[in-house]
């Protein structure tokens, strides 16, 4: 059936029945007919006509209009019982008409749903169908009736339909908890509709409170653009927004149309959380625990969001620990809870360098230490005695050893005392204890310059270097160096003894490294084999070579302690030459090293003709 003169197609009888132009004939073409929409009388008109479509006329059709008699029209005439249709959501589904419901109202809450069409059908489902002329349905105003009723939505447009035979075939608005053929520029559905769909199933009182407050703020956010509200309004409604639902609020904000409003919440929340914060640190007393500054994240040519900055730091100390808070993340208690975690992080921190700081600011406490370093370095050049720089979250005094360092913690009664003499006293004693020992090992000057000069002349150094040659590319050779080094090396193992370690080590993985390891306890050299331990001292007097007097006669037997290694080590190797063992002497060795030559590579006989050669 064409639909291009629906408008006068009907009119309501003398009974109050429904009729259409088709049934006017010469016996009833008199009768009293009127207008179902507003009332008003209606005449037949062209009933024989050849060259002009029957039709109903208004006598006076000021009353009416098009769009209401064509809304009329297709609520109450449309469809009837039996006519099959179909429904386009994400497929296609077909329906048979068992009822007709006209107007029915539905209650939701506080609000009533009245759709112009309630279809019943045979397989029972219900169907809501709106009919459209120029007020489309907005998602915002219905969506959460649907959501609630579950049913299907079918908007159908009368414009579309007038113009075309109709097969009966309509596009659902709602289908099974989810809208379709939603308009791509309806902003509302892309950033709430669709986020209510999701939590549809939730029928919680939290849930429904949540959606209220993202509506109340779509709402507020309307009249903002409109400017009925201000900014601090906005600031306002996404405080109680729960955290779940702030990545919507973000979503919305960032979007090209409300990035002033992005920016405008940003400045402000950001100021009001940083002014939180260090009002928080004041009251805690903590201010000076941290410097505190907003920075602009700014990307793509506009503000992003701002973070608060925290750098900790201590008069002297530069920054250890910084940590940034994301304002538009955080709100007041969860700002103020990440600070607090901090401090309790820091705190232990803080106090120790607060307490360095007191110590290098203790002018008594420098004046001893002065004093002391002054005293030991007339006594021996090698030590030093000094407050250190802040390390390991304590403070020291340091004793450098010749190289070696020893720390002295100090007390906290040392640390805010003014009493030279008692801070004299506890540091000298502390510091004998650990220099000097039971055995009275600081000497032991002689030992210092001994050790020294070992450490000076011997510890890495190359006694012989073997060129070889390994293949490079495809013809090639490649020039590559090993080296013969040793290695002499002393350290404080107690109090009471100094461990030495010898080692000859070859760039050779052919030839194993020599190795020999000593105590010097009381005056006297210990070799260290796997039996011996340093607590065992009743084990010590079976294996115990005495320790000359002077420091030269101890230099000298250390050098023939480093001859033996390197003899041990040399008898593995051959002449480059003749290829049989070099067969030096401990003598040549410690000839060579006395003039600090490098131990030859050639046997004595070879040395000999390539000398003679020479001539």
């Amino acid at each position: 059936m064409n639909y291009e003169n629906v408008k006068l197609w009907f009119a309501k009888n003398d009974n109050g029945d429904i009729i259409t132009i088709d049934e006017i004939n010469e016996s009833n073409k008199k009768s009293t007919y009127n207008c179902p929409v507003c009332g008003s009388s209606l005449n037949p008109k062209a009933i024989e006509s050849k060259r002009i479509t029957p039709h109903f006329a208004h006598i006076d059709a000021t009353k009416c209009n098009s769009e209401s008699q064509m809304h009329f029209w297709f609520k109450n005439k449309f469809l009837e019982q039996g006519d099959k249709f179909t429904v386009v959501s994400d497929k296609e589904r077909n329906y048979i008409v068992k009822d007709i419901l006209i107007e029915k109202s539905y209650k939701v809450g506080d609000q009533i749903y009245r759709p112009d069409i309630t279809i019943l059908t045979e397989c029972g489902n219900t169907i809501y169908i709106e009919m459209a002329f120029s007020n489309k349905k907005k998602i915002r105003d219905y969506l959460d009736i649907w959501l609630e009723l579950r049913n299907i939505v079918v908007e159908i447009d009368i414009k579309q339909l007038i113009n075309k035979n109709s097969d009966l075939t309509f596009k659902a608005l709602f289908y099974s908890g989810k809208c379709f053929n939603i308009k791509k520029n309806d902003a509302y559905y892309s950033n709430i509709g669709q986020h209510k769909e999701e939590l549809s199933s939730e029928t919680n009182t939290t849930t429904k409170e949540r959606l209220k407050k993202l509506d109340w703020f779509w709402d507020e956010l309307i009249k903002y653009k409109e400017n009925s509200r201000n900014i601090l309004d906005i600031v306002n409604i996404i405080k109680i927004i729960e955290k779940d639902d702030l990545e919507i609020v973000k979503k919305i904000l960032r979007k090209q149309e409300c990035s002033n409003i992005f920016e405008d919440y940003i400045k402000l929340k950001a100021e009001e959380l940083f002014n939180i914060i260090v009002n928080y640190l004041e009251e805690n007393n903590k201010s000076e625990m941290f410097t505190v500054q907003l920075i602009d994240i700014i990307k793509w040519k506009k503000l992003q969001t701002k973070v608060i900055r925290f750098d900790y730091v201590f008069d002297y100390v530069s920054r250890s620990s910084s940590f940034e808070i994301d304002t538009m993340r955080h709100d007041a208690n969860s700002a103020t809870q990440i600070v607090s975690g901090k401090i309790k992080q820091l705190k232990a921190d803080y106090l120790d360098r607060k307490r360095h700081n007191d110590a290098k600011n203790n002018s008594t406490l420098n004046e001893v230490i002065d004093n002391l370093r002054s005293k030991y370095r007339n006594y021996d050049s090698c030590y030093s005695i000094y407050l250190n720089s802040y390390h390991l979250q304590k403070t020291y005094v340091d004793l450098s050893l010749g190289g070696r360092k020893k720390d002295l913690y100090i007390k906290d009664d040392i640390v805010y005392s003014n009493d030279y003499n008692y801070i004299q006293v506890y540091l000298t004693s502390e510091i004998e204890k650990l220099v000097l020992g039971s055995s009275n090992l600081r000497l032991e000057r002689r030992f210092s310059e001994v050790l020294r000069e070992l450490e000076v002349r011997y510890n890495r150094k190359t006694i012989r270097t073997d060129v070889y040659y390994v293949p490079s590319g495809y013809i090639g050779m490649k020039k590559k160096k090993k080296y013969l080094d040793v290695y002499f090396s002393y350290r404080f193992e107690s109090e009471e003894a100094i461990r030495i370690k010898f080692e000859a080590r070859s760039g050779d993985s052919r030839i194993e490294p020599v190795t020999k390891e000593y105590f010097i306890y009381n005056n006297v050299l210990i070799p260290i084999s796997e039996n011996l331990k340093l607590e065992d001292k009743e084990t010590w007097n079976k294996s115990v070579i005495k320790i000359q007097e002077s420091p030269e006669s101890m230099f000298e037997y250390f050098t023939d302690m480093i001859a033996n290694i390197i003899f041990d080590i040399l008898n593995r190797y051959n002449c480059v030459d003749c290829s049989r063992k070099l067969n030096l002497s401990r003598g040549e060795i410690r000839f060579f090293l006395n003039k600090d030559f490098e131990i030859p590579k050639r046997c004595k006989a070879c040395r000999i003709k390539r000398k003679n050669q020479i001539r």
